[in-house]
């Protein structure tokens, strides 16, 4: 359906766009958009994204620069190479800024490549946004691999989300620690299949475009972490609100992006993105935020490296 276009990341991820398009291609019966930005800021992995597009599909047509477009079957695929790794923020607004270029469309769909359509029917969809002009985020039903649903979510505070972990991180297993940041819903909120929520994952979230460009896209001061946080927050600033919906749905394989960065970048990117979030659009006191900075710091320089020193030491002794 060309009233909607798919934003797509690629970062050191070739098999995975591929598999992505071959979904859409095959499961969506509709004419589908797809912008596809390589953040991997490499030339070669350009050419090895666009060499194994071009064996699977068709051969890619050059149309401007670092842009090609790929027509295939019910599919137009634009993929971009802006030679540097934008992040997800500023990343997605700039697919969003291509898809704008090259496309016609109401609504915009930013999804990770490392998601499979189980049932995804966009005129539904369109449906659920038409009969409501307050929506301006939807979220569908996002099961993991082990079949638990990642949506939809809720506002907690940076005690919960920041402090409590970081503080006490060398003592707090991964199950208590679960327990302390879990922003789920109840089960029995979820007994509406269409609801207004908090927030929902940015795995796979559709935004009506006209409030993305209101709100003007995601807040690019993040590089990974809390975008769909703060563009939520966002939103409900000009009075319009998220919603979930459950009779469409895709599976997840969370992570296929992260496990590429090192476990110092990801604490760092996804505390600073976090501290931001806390700082500009909860607004939280300043005591809050010195706490919060003081537990980052105590979870990197003793609790992350005990961690690490005792669990060398297990190893050592038992193997």
């Amino acid at each position: 359906m060309d009233r909607f276009c798919f934003v797509v990341i690629d970062y050191y991820s070739i098999s995975r766009t591929i598999k992505f398009i071959e979904d859409l291609s095959i499961k969506m019966k509709n004419n589908i958009q797809v912008v596809v930005i390589d953040n991997s800021k490499s030339e070669e992995n350009f050419r090895k994204l666009l060499e194994n597009v071009n064996n699977r599909f068709k051969p890619c047509t050059k149309v401007y620069k670092n842009e090609y477009i790929l027509e295939y079957q019910n599919l137009k695929v634009i993929f971009v190479n802006p030679m540097i790794n934008l992040g997800f923020a500023k990343g997605n607004n700039f697919g969003a800024e291509i898809a704008k270029k090259y496309f016609n469309h109401d609504y915009l769909i930013f999804s990770n490549n490392d998601i499979l359509i189980k049932n995804l029917n966009l005129e539904e969809i369109e449906s659920v946004f038409e009969e409501d002009y307050q929506i301006a985020i939807l979220g569908i039903k996002q099961e993991d691999l082990n079949g638990r649903n990642q949506n939809p979510r809720r506002y907690i505070g940076i005690w919960r989300k920041v402090i409590i972990p970081n503080f006490f991180s060398l003592i707090l297993n991964e199950r208590l620690m679960n327990l302390i940041i879990n922003d789920r819903y109840n089960n029995s909120y979820l007994s509406e299949y269409k609801m207004e929520v908090d927030w929902v994952s940015g795995a796979f979230m559709i935004i009506r475009q006209s409030d993305f460009l209101r709100v003007k896209g995601f807040d690019e001061n993040t590089f990974l972490y809390a975008e769909e946080l703060i563009i939520s927050r966002k939103i409900n600033a000009i009075d319009k609100k998220t919603v979930y919906y459950s009779k469409q749905e895709i599976i997840h394989e969370h992570g296929g992006t992260t496990k590429k960065q090192s476990g110092t970048f990801i604490q760092s990117t996804n505390f600073n993105s976090h501290y931001y979030y806390y700082e500009k659009y909860v607004k939280e006191t300043n005591f809050n935020l010195i706490l919060a900075k003081a537990s980052f710091l105590v979870h990197r320089k003793i609790n992350y490296k005990l961690k690490l020193k005792l669990k060398h030491l297990v190893s050592k002794i038992f193997n």
